[in-house]
């Protein structure tokens, strides 16, 4: 609302009364400035714009704060992820080293337990003077079951590899009356 001249040199005129401490004035251009105390209106100006600085000072420190405790929530949920991951595989690690060890082990005596037979095979032959492939093992069948059972095998047969030099040889031996069973 526009102000009537009487108004404006009334008001012009209350500011330039020096009695008037702690009124509002109104300049010229319809400002309105506030003599406190004696402050001047740059003073007022410097003080809101300390306490502007101050206000942004402070929205600064919060938001570093508020960034500070979201990277020590962030680093302590991984650290506690990642040590519980850590745990999990170890769990699951030494579960499955476990369980190829008793396969392992497995593998092991049953190989072990099938090479009895080679054993046998090698000591009747060497016991008796006897040249591979004409070696006939006494009591075969019954070395060879406890071993199929031990070994979990479902047939064990002995098949000597029998060069073309030697066929005549091999041919007489397997006919003999005493390897009628091969």
């Amino acid at each position: 609302m526009p102000k009537t001249e009487t108004q404006k040199s009334r008001t012009v005129a209350d500011c330039d009364d020096e009695e008037s401490i702690n009124k509002s004035c109104i300049s010229e251009n319809g400002t309105t400035t506030k003599d406190i105390g004696g402050e001047s209106s740059t003073s007022q100006e410097e003080m809101a714009k300390k306490e502007t600085m101050a206000v942004l000072r402070l929205r600064v420190l919060v938001i570093l704060v508020l960034l500070a405790v979201a990277g020590a929530v962030t680093g302590v949920v991984y650290w506690v992820t990642s040590s519980g991951e850590s745990n999990q595989f170890r769990t699951q690690y030494n579960s499955a080293v476990e369980k190829l060890e008793a396969s392992f082990t497995e593998i092991l005596h049953k190989m072990t337990s099938i090479s009895m037979i080679g054993v046998s095979y090698t000591s009747y032959s060497v016991d008796n003077n006897l040249t591979f492939p004409f070696v006939t093992l006494p009591s075969f069948h019954e070395k060879t079951l406890n071993t199929m059972h031990a070994s979990g095998a479902h047939l064990i047969s002995f098949a000597p590899f029998v060069s073309l030099d030697q066929f005549e040889e091999w041919d007489a031996f397997v006919s003999s009356e005493e390897n009628q069973w091969l």
